[in-house]
Formats: C-alpha cells, structure tokens, sequence
C-alpha cells in the first residue's frame, strides 16, 4: 500500500516475549518484549536487559492474544501515540508516549541461535524546541509536533538528548522546521521519595536531521 502525504512513525524491536498477553478487553491488550540495551552500564560494564511495553488496540488484539506466548522470539513494529496517564499517587495527569503495535512476526520454534537484539526508530515532524532538563548533566528534551495523523490529530512527543548534541540542537534548527529523528528505546529506573523503584520509558535520540 502506498500511503501519500504521511510523515514517518515507525519503530522496530525484537526480542523475547517476557510475560503473556494481558488483555483487559476484546479491544485493547498489554505485551512485553525483552530485549538487550544497547549502551553498556556505566556501573557493570554490561549490556543490560530491559523490557519494553507494546499496546495492541482493535484487530490486532486478537491476533496477539492467539499468536504469542511467554519465550517467544518476535519482532515488532510500532507507531508512537501520545496519550494522557493519570497518576494513581498523585492524581496528577501527564501527557505519556505510547508504542502502539502495527505488526508483529514470530520466530519459529524450530529456529536456532540467540533472539535477536533491534531496538531503533524513525519519526518526522516539526523541530518545537530543547530545553535542559533541570538539576541533570548534559541532559535535554527535544519536542516533536508530529501532525501526519488524520485518527489521532497532531501530537507532540518529547525525546531525550544526551551530551553535546542537545546544545547542539539549540542553535541549529528553528521552531517549525521540518527534521527526521532516529532514536532508540530506554528504560530508566528511579528511586522515590519511599524508596520504591518507578520505571520510565525515554525515547533517545540517536540522530537528528
């Protein structure tokens, strides 16, 4: 299918299915997918694991919930859909970047070798702005306004910049101005206040043009 007029939203992952399909209603379910991160950890000198969260909305719920299953190796495409979260804590609303499933291919069982390990993606829109983030080292937000979806309407999504790329960025692209941004997918860990763990999904940028 060719589709005109339509900037690019598109993400690839593969890895292990990590848990079962959770599926709340016949129009909306839940997976998880484990895959190796591609930077090393400062601390272990390793490359961690960590599991990222996919939705399945409309047909494509029933079709992960018959297909998949716990262990196996799939890839998955997706789109990012921005959505408004309610915190359970704080009663605190905030605007979140979803992974929406488009696809999703499942290896065979008779396949060997190691799963593989692809985490990367594309999204075109219009340069909003970066900002430092507060209290961080050489950490920015890049906002994206991404406009190209006649179903959801414009939306904005936000991106992480590390190092000198976010100053960078600052100076070399006005509000308005169209670029293509290739990121990748990062789980991060935080301590609160109780001493309880909370995981956020950031979106980092890997290039920008």
């Amino acid at each position: 299918m060719v589709k005109k007029n339509v900037s690019l939203n598109i993400g690839y992952c593969q890895g292990v299915m990590n848990a079962g399909v959770f599926s709340p209603s016949p129009s909306y379910a839940r997976m998880d997918v484990r895959t190796k991160n591609g930077r090393k950890n400062p601390v272990t000198k390793r490359y961690d694991m960590q599991v990222f969260n996919f939705v399945a909305l409309g047909d494509m719920v029933e079709q992960i919930v018959h297909g998949c299953k716990v262990g196996d190796r799939v890839t998955v495409s997706y789109y990012l859909k921005e959505r408004v979260h309610i915190n359970k804590r704080t009663g605190k609303g905030a605007f979140v970047n979803e992974m929406i499933i488009k696809d999703i291919f499942v290896r065979s069982a008779a396949d060997e070798g190691k799963a593989g390990s692809v985490n990367f993606g594309f999204l075109q829109g219009k340069f909003i702005g970066v900002v430092k983030v507060p209290h961080a080292e050489g950490i920015y937000n890049l906002s994206v306004l991404y406009d190209s979806d006649l179903k959801y309407g414009p939306q904005h999504f936000d991106f992480v910049v590390y190092g000198p790329l976010g100053e960078k960025l600052m100076s070399a692209y006005e509000k308005g101005q169209y670029v293509n941004v290739q990121y990748k997918v990062e789980k991060v860990r935080h301590i609160r206040n109780d001493g309880k763990p909370e995981f956020f999904t950031n979106f980092v940028v890997e290039k920008i043009e």
